[in-house]
């Protein structure tokens, strides 16, 4: 195949060239001038002087959370650009170990997407604090590293186990550095000698920069920075917008999505990254290069992918311009397989073992009376612990309030936006079930549940009286997962997550159309978050702060000394 008459984005020298792209046997095989290849055979495609560069590049993100399998997330993504991902499966492993991981793997073949595997390092999260469904250990990671297209060790959440240079997260960190692969880390927050500790333990890179400074301080440690732009956290502008201002290298700067919900995933993906850093006042080149070349570098997979240059994978984009960055057409391995905006080849389903769709495992459903938090006094006012959650962001903040105690039962108050939230396990048959409050998202009738609860996946619940809790809790596990949101009783709205309770086989249209209808829901009920399911599934994850709830109950982030610890969620009780 030959690409005539293109503008060739030259992410080495930061040239745009005039010329022509030949590709052979799937890989780029001139570029330049190209006439004396062409022979009767060659298919011929005249790009009519649009830009072509190496194809785009999500380098950190969680297939999971956009509720899709990998095949469907690739229906998704290939059209708008993308012909690499760097998946860190946690959130499967959560649930069903090591043999999640390898169903991913498995089913990323033969897909016109590449899909490389960071092992998850942190299964689960915090196992003190937390009941997950599998754990992957020393022995686990050390059998991962022998598959093919695995690239490093997934982020690295237990940033206290680094620092007090836990034994066995050293091993699997040790490991990896050895193979001569990466290490990616997850340090919200993290700085001054913490932080350097952290780094100096042998960890690369960082995607939980909420601002400039944060971001600064890490380059200068060393670290590489993924400037996260998802569905939830929008991290863009502030980090990449301050680094641009204040003139520094963008060389160890990629762009990444994290996490990404259907609906975001079926309209763009990294072109939209590339054209918000443009608008950030990027050089489009120095866009580019960070869904392109610094990924590829940072991954160790320059001599395959992240540029147009001889010997390297046909992984192509085809753009309108600079400025929308449109895409005009995708080309993977030399064969194009999206243009204007659809699919031109066929990726089927993959068939998944029944055990995915058997993940609900609960001691029994729980009551009303369950979600109750009670004193033991009958009647008067009780300070409680409040979780605050805000609009496009993972942190939460730390709040207090006072309510009604009433036959020995604090009593939410709606009025007031303190609700009740929950997490019961799903996994053991523990029984546990983690109770709390939380303030911000506007309810007023009913409640909302899920089965995606970073990052151990247990069913989380938040509603402003504990019948339509149950129903809710009752609704998932029938439905061997999903998303729902009720009322009275009755169902609004459902979206079934039967995949380890994490993904549906649908298409990501009717995936998007149902998530559509739940957002509708959500408003009916009160709610007033743009994003109410994702901001309900990072309620439980424990390592990020200020406050949070797992099944085993209310945990606090101390940020005085970092450490994190249980608290009761009923301060003091006062007569009345």
């Amino acid at each position: 195949m030959v690409l005539l008459n293109a503008k060739i984005v030259n992410v080495f020298s930061g040239e745009i060239v005039d010329g022509s792209i030949a590709v052979k046997f799937g890989r780029i095989w001139r570029v330049g001038s190209v006439d004396d290849v062409i022979g009767d055979s060659t298919r011929i495609i005249d790009v009519g002087g649009r830009y072509v560069c190496p194809g785009f590049i999500d380098a950190h993100l969680h297939v999971e959370s956009s509720m899709l399998t990998i095949r469907g997330l690739a229906k998704a993504v290939v059209p708008h650009g993308t012909t690499s991902i760097v998946i860190d499966p946690h959130e499967i492993a959560n649930v069903l170990g090591v043999d999640g991981v390898k169903m991913f793997i498995d089913e990323s073949e033969g897909i016109p997407l590449d899909v490389y595997v960071t092992i998850p390092s942190c299964v689960p999260a915090t196992a003190d604090f937390e009941t997950s469904g599998a754990t992957i250990g020393l022995d686990d990671v050390r059998g991962l590293l022998g598959f093919r297209r695995v690239v490093g060790l997934g982020e690295v959440m237990d940033f206290l186990g680094v620092v007090n240079r836990n034994p066995t997260l050293m091993g699997k960190i040790s490991m990896v550095r050895e193979r001569g692969l990466r290490v990616d880390g997850h340090a919200p927050s993290l700085s001054g000698k913490l932080l350097q500790e952290y780094v100096s333990a042998g960890v690369y890179s960082d995607h939980e920069c909420v601002d400039g400074f944060e971001a600064l301080e890490k380059l200068r440690c060393g670290m590489w920075i993924m400037v996260r732009e998802g569905s939830l956290s929008k991290d863009l502008n502030r980090v990449l917008g301050y680094l641009v201002r204040v003139g520094v290298d963008l060389s160890r700067v990629m762009l990444v999505t994290d996490d990404l919900n259907p609906m975001d995933a079926f309209k763009s993906h990294m072109n939209k990254l590339v054209r918000m850093a443009i608008e950030c006042g990027c050089n489009p080149i120095d866009a580019i290069r960070m869904v392109t070349l610094n990924p590829a570098l940072y991954y160790r997979l320059d001599d395959e992918i992240g540029a147009v240059a001889p010997g390297l994978k046909a992984n192509l984009v085809v753009l309108d311009d600079l400025k929308t960055i449109n895409v005009y057409m995708t080309i993977f391995n030399g064969v194009v397989v999206a243009k204007d905006g659809n699919l031109t080849v066929d990726i089927g389903k993959w068939d998944y073992p029944p055990r995915v769709y058997r993940t609900m495992n609960l001691k029994k459903l729980p009551s009303t009376d369950d979600f109750a938090i009670k004193v033991g006094n009958e009647c008067g006012r009780a300070i409680v612990n409040v979780i605050g959650v805000e609009e496009a962001t993972l942190y939460t903040k730390h709040l207090t309030a006072e309510l009604n105690v009433e036959g020995g039962k604090v009593i939410p108050s709606v009025d007031d936006d303190i609700i009740q939230v929950a997490v019961v396990e799903r996994h053991k048959a523990t029984g546990n079930i983690g109770l709390g409050f939380v303030k911000g998202f506007g309810l007023k009738f009913g409640a909302i549940a899920s089965s995606i609860s970073h990052d151990s996946h247990n069913i989380v619940v938040v509603g402003v009286n504990w019948s339509d809790m149950a129903y809710a809790v009752k609704c998932i596990v029938e439905n061997g997962g999903g998303i729902v949101a009720v009322k009275g009783g009755s169902i609004l709205e459902i979206l079934p997550l039967p995949i380890a309770g994490l993904m549906s086989n649908l298409d990501v249209g009717e995936v998007s159309a149902k998530l559509e209808r739940l957002y509708e829901a959500s408003k009916i009920l009160g709610c007033r978050l743009k994003e109410p399911f994702m901001t309900l599934s990072f309620i439980a994850l424990s390592v990020i702060p200020e406050i949070r709830l797992t099944d085993r109950g209310l945990i606090l982030h101390d940020p005085l000394d970092k450490s994190i610890r249980f608290i009761d969620p009923v301060r003091k009780f006062i007569k009345t």
